[in-house]
């Protein structure tokens, strides 16, 4: 290659000297670079940094491809990464609306690299040119590779190219600005590329990549400015994020970040799915890292988090066939006839979030316990953090104007302003200090019934605005009533939820506050999910309540629950820490335009019924894609005849169960949800079915879209709205809407209009919903449905993936969750897994089914177990007793006598268990009269006891008890039982009955 100077008229020696001087340069770093040795000051000499940005499928290659390969593609990139390229550079120059221009790079004889240009600036605000590599192909089938591996993702990649050159031996930086034609991460495209994680891969991630050999590994994302922002806010944060825009992913980065390193972090959702998404990406971030040995963070769901802080014996009363879930709820309700009107879900979400979930956590033995610590000269900052929760529970209560007013009298403060400066306080003004919570204690000693109640009182429920509670405004009286019965039959029944997990998994941290370890750093995902309680159990898990990232979005609530970031923002408050503002997200990077509109639309009518709330923004968008697709004039036999064939990332939503139940058998599939139940799933293509079918939603969304809500109820309308948000918003590219022949009247609003594309072709329906799939696309479909529970959907998925363990392991769950436990026994059973099948098998009272597993396992005590389950499932008492009795489990031996009707041996047991009352009822039944007298007398119960003495025929000792009881009545009529003259006359002769007792 020639570096010299050209020389032309009027150049004067001096400039062509440093002209001379520069491609001197220019050729040294090539020289150098050839030799793969790179001294920093050749990169400094850039006018612009270069930054190197890979597409997942060139991440793929790399990771897929041997070390050998993997050196080869390092010297190219290495060029490539110092601002250069080495060898042949074709320049193609698209036909299309963007006008890219796609470079191709020589990698050697049979490899090229597909990459364009673009522009941005860096942290420090310093311009970047960006080099996006989109793939890496065979050099004599680029257009085909590139096809085969981004065909909807980079479709411009296979436009025709109305100019082609070819450069050799190119500096980046010298390309002029044709050349550098590709939008910023952030900025809009239309229909030429869709969405696409890029990733940063410098000489620090080379490194990682080069040692790689299995597992989970990711590089870095190229972040957009207002993520690099995020990240730099000091703790605490708060992020709304709409779905698609990055918030779980930041709150991993941040877990992830150096000024974190080796400290102790916890990331806490409320969802499966999320926990093992964020715990596989941590990972993958810190593989072939310096923190790659550092202890890692702690990845749990919240009830998950609950278990661990309860004691080994506190979790024993949380079995899981007992929870209460919102499919269990629905089936109680179904029992009360005056719910039959009721929305199971709306009022599930009020007793959890409002009625149950909203009621502070209150001891006054806790409270007293910690004024004792605090009068015993107790201090520092964990005691001061027990102190302020119990006094900001106060808060929140029907007796907090009393609270206040107590605080008020003696310290002159109220209860917030002594919380949030409860340090200083211990250490300025102690004994006033103490004086105050010694009275609160008193006032919640008179309200102890209260407390006790995981209820609050109707009163408090009541006080509460339409912002915090907006639901059943004119309602709750009744809902409060079936709150009321639904905890009753909760503790009736023994059963649970996750409210009650809550309470207990705060009285073990009151319990033994020193035996938890907090936390450096608590990020917390999906936080308009969690419920106050909740909530003020999460403040408490970080060392300080500023060591907090709360991620959350609240327009993913389908049941108007009252979340308010204003009322998270009221943690910090109360806490004496600074107030963070909110960081909003907006930017969708997984729906395409078109859905973005159209929840924006939603988002304006909300904010134009409702007003404007400061935690609901506009989604931004980066592709635009094809606008959602109303079908009319199609019959539903015709439309069900098209999705009758599946394919992974589609899928058919309702509102409406009935719907569901119908579509699933209709289209012979499991891949048909309703609305609640998807929310957080998220597809490429996702049917609409029926939303404006009825008749009385379209009423009342004409009321709304017309303006004419003025008597409508707030929740509803909030309800709606969020429905149809979450229903159109799991669609990440193709959303087709169908009510029936005739499109509901909803779509013909001019607020949605314009946004969607009616037709009663079938052409679109073939395009977006057919898809060519593979046993592993089916596999990762089961995967994605089961880390969300639903086990009928996954099993489907591994069906059709030849995977015939797994889908049978997906349907034993399927039948656990609901309570088929023989079913769930055979799946088991047939997935290979005895253990599970046994343990099935027992749970559905079938211990005979379940002995001969254990027996195949090994397990001799379990076996022994369903030998003595199987006696009583037979009938067969007395022979369980004896076995029950020889393993020492004289409780449950008592159980199976007393059902053997063998009640002198259930009575003897009753005495070896020191239950002197059970035991002479116990000889009552077996009618062994002088024994059972024996126990009442030590009972000092005598009256029973004279009773058993007379029926065991010893009527002097029971006459002399009566007597002595000063009962003459019942003396008599012993007397008279026992037929004795003598004693006849001495009873009548006691009662000063003379003649009588002559006679």
């Amino acid at each position: 290659m020639s570096f010299a100077p050209p020389l032309g008229p009027g150049r004067s020696p001096v400039a062509i000297t440093l002209e001379r001087e520069n491609l001197r340069k220019k050729k040294y770093r090539w020289c150098y670079l050839k030799d793969l040795k790179r001294p920093r000051e050749f990169r400094q000499n850039l006018r612009v940094a270069i930054k190197v940005l890979i597409s997942e499928a060139v991440k793929r290659t790399l990771l897929q491809a041997s070390a050998e390969k993997r050196t080869v593609y390092r010297k190219a990139f290495e060029f490539l990464e110092n601002g250069l390229w080495e060898g042949g550079l074709q320049v193609k120059k698209l036909r299309g609306l963007s006008n890219k221009t796609v470079l191709e790079g020589r990698l050697g004889r049979s490899e090229r690299l597909l990459m364009t240009l673009g522009r941005d600036t860096g942290e420090d605000q310093e311009p970047l040119l960006l080099a996006y590599v989109w793939a890496v192909a065979e050099h004599d089938r680029v257009d085909a590779r590139a096809r085969a591996i981004l065909p909807e993702n980079a479709p411009f990649l296979s436009f025709t190219a109305w100019t082609a050159s070819e450069l050799s031996d190119v500096e980046l930086e010298a390309l002029d600005a044709s050349h550098i034609t590709q939008e910023p991460v952030t900025a809009r495209v239309n229909h030429e590329t869709g969405a696409q994680k890029w990733f940063v891969l410098d000489e620090k991630e080379w490194k990682r990549l080069l040692l790689y050999s299995r597992g989970d590994f990711d590089l870095s994302l190229y972040l957009t400015p207002e993520q690099r922002d995020l990240l730099r806010t000091p703790l605490p944060v708060l992020v709304s994020g709409t779905a698609g825009s990055g918030k779980t992913t930041m709150a991993v980065y941040y877990l992830a970040h150096p000024r974190f390193a080796g400290r102790s972090r916890l990331f806490l959702t409320y969802n499966v799915h999320l926990r093992n998404f964020s715990e596989r990406l941590y990972r993958s971030l810190v593989c072939l890292t310096e923190r790659t040995d550092d202890p890692p963070p702690d990845f749990l769901t919240f009830k998950e988090l609950c278990f661990r802080l309860l004691a080994t014996d506190g979790r024993s009363r949380f079995q899981p066939e007992r929870e209460v879930d919102l499919n269990t709820f629905q089936e109680m309700l179904r029992r009360l006839p005056a719910a039959s009107k009721l929305d199971a879900a709306l009022v599930w979400e009020e007793i959890r979030s409002i009625i149950k979930g909203a009621k502070p956590q209150l001891d006054a033995r806790v409270l007293r316990a910690l004024v004792s610590k605090l009068e015993a000269g107790m201090e520092g900052a964990s005691l001061a953090a027990e102190l302020r929760e119990e006094i900001l529970a106060l808060k929140r209560l029907s007796l907090a104007e009393k609270a206040e007013s107590v605080a008020r009298r003696l310290m002159g403060l109220g209860l917030r302003e002594i919380a949030s400066d409860l340090t200083k306080h211990m250490e300025n003004r102690k004994a006033a200090l103490v004086r105050v919570l010694q009275a609160l204690a008193g006032v919640v000693d008179k309200h102890e019934a209260d407390f006790r109640s995981p209820l609050m009182t109707f009163a408090e429920y009541e006080r509460l605005g339409h912002k915090r509670a907006p639901a059943f405004l004119q309602d709750r009286r009744q809902i409060y009533e079936v709150a009321e019965w639904y905890q009753k039959g909760l503790e009736q029944a023994h059963q649970w939820d996750e409210t009650d997990l809550t309470r207990a998994a705060i009285r073990a941290l009151d319990k033994a506050p020193g035996a938890w370890r907090p936390y450096d750093l608590v990020c917390c995902d999906e936080v308009q999910d969690f419920t106050d309680i909740q909530l003020s159990l999460i403040v408490r898990l970080p060392n300080r309540p500023s060591d907090l990232v709360l991620a959350g979005d609240p327009k993913q609530i389908v049941n108007p629950s009252g979340f308010r970031w204003e009322e998270v923002k009221d943690l910090f408050y109360d806490r004496a820490v600074p107030v963070p503002p909110v960081h909003h997200l907006t930017l969708n990077f997984r729906c395409v335009g078109s859905i973005v509109l159209l929840s924006n639309a939603l988002l304006e009518l909300k904010q134009r019924l409702l007003g404007i709330r400061s935690d609901e923004r506009l989604d931004d968008w980066k592709f635009q894609g094809r606008p959602p697709f109303l079908i009319e004039d199609v019959a539903p036999d015709e439309l069900i005849e098209e999705l009758r064939v599946t394919a992974p990332d589609r899928i058919v939503l309702t509102r409406s169960e009935s719907d569901r139940d119908l579509l699933r058998q209709r289209l012979d599939t499991e891949l048909v949800f309703t609305i609640r139940e998807a929310k957080g799933l998220e597809f490429a293509t996702v049917v609409l079915w029926g939303f404006g079918a009825d008749p009385a939603v379209n009423a009342f969304w004409a009321r709304m879209l017309s303006g004419d809500a003025a008597r409508l109820h707030d929740a509803h309308i909030r309800h709606e709205i969020n429905l149809l948000y979450v229903g159109i918003t799991r669609a990440q590219r193709d959303l087709i809407l169908y009510d029936g022949p005739d499109a509901s009247s909803i779509w013909s609003s001019p607020l949605f209009e314009d946004l969607i594309h009616r037709s009663s072709s079938m052409a679109f329906i073939d395009e977006a919903w057919r898809a060519t799939s593979s046993p592993a696309d089916w596999e990762r479909q089961g995967d994605y449905f089961m880390e969300f529970e639903h086990y009928r959907a996954a099993a489907e998925c591994y069906r059709n993936a030849e995977l015939p363990d797994r889908m049978a392991r997906a349907r034993a769950l399927a039948a656990e969750k609901q309570k088929d436990f023989e079913s769930a026994a055979g799946w088991w059973d047939k997935a290979g897994e005895p253990r599970h099948a046994a343990e099935s098998y027992e749970r559905a009272g079938k211990p005979g089914l379940a002995l001969p597993l254990w027996d195949k396992l090994g397990e001799r005590k379990r076996a022994d177990d369903c030998r003595v389950l199987q006696l009583e499932v037979d009938g067969r008492f007395a022979e369980a007793a004896v076995a029950r009795e020889e393993r020492k489990e004289l409780e449950r031996a008592v159980e199976n006598w007393s059902k053997a009707r063998r009640h002198d041996r259930e009575a003897e047991l009753w005495e070896r268990l020191k239950n002197r009352t059970k035991a002479a009822q116990a000889y009552l039944k077996a009618r062994d009269f002088a024994n059972a007298a024996r126990l009442y007398l030590k009972l000092g119960r005598k009256e029973e006891a004279a009773r058993c003495l007379e029926d065991a025929g010893q009527f002097e000792t029971a006459m002399d008890l009566w007597g002595k009881l000063k009962m003459p009545d019942q003396l008599l009529r012993c007397a008279i039982r026992s037929g004795d003259p003598l004693l006849i006359g001495a009873a009548h002769e006691s009662r000063g009955e003379w003649k009588q007792a002559v006679e």
